[in-house]
């Protein structure tokens, strides 16, 4: 019983962190693979969840290539960087409209954020 508990667990944790492709620091998932190509931020690749860590800073770009295809980074995904304690600093670009829901909720040390003039909506408890 424990074993399936854990197995349980283990696949729940995993789909938590479902990515199509990284590029640069973070993980994106595609969203339109039709024109126009979008993408939302999932998550960075070293958003370490424990407080001691070095400082992280991110800058969410307008645009990334994957595949030799260029995306339109539109999203910020929900969670995307819940309890990223090393976050410092983020710095969304003017592509991104929608910030989700705790998209950076529990995030202690992030004391700089510059949002892009092209956000129309942000989700409850995003900061």
């Amino acid at each position: 019983m424990k074993r399936l508990f854990f197995t349980l667990l283990l696949f729940a944790t995993m789909a938590g962190y479902a990515y199509d492709f990284k590029y640069g620091n973070l993980y994106y998932n595609i969203t339109s693979n039709e024109v126009p190509y979008t993408v939302e931020v999932s998550g960075a690749i070293s958003s370490s969840t424990q407080p001691i860590s070095p400082s992280i800073t991110v800058a969410i770009p307008e645009t990334v290539t994957y595949n030799g295809t260029t995306y339109s980074v539109t999203s910020i995904r929900e969670s995307a960087f819940f309890r990223c304690y090393s976050l410092s600093s983020v710095t969304i670009g003017n592509s991104v409209t929608s910030i989700g829901d705790d998209a950076f909720y529990d995030c202690h040390s992030l004391s700089s954020v510059t949002i892009g003039n092209s956000v129309t909506s942000i989700g409850d408890d995003a900061f």
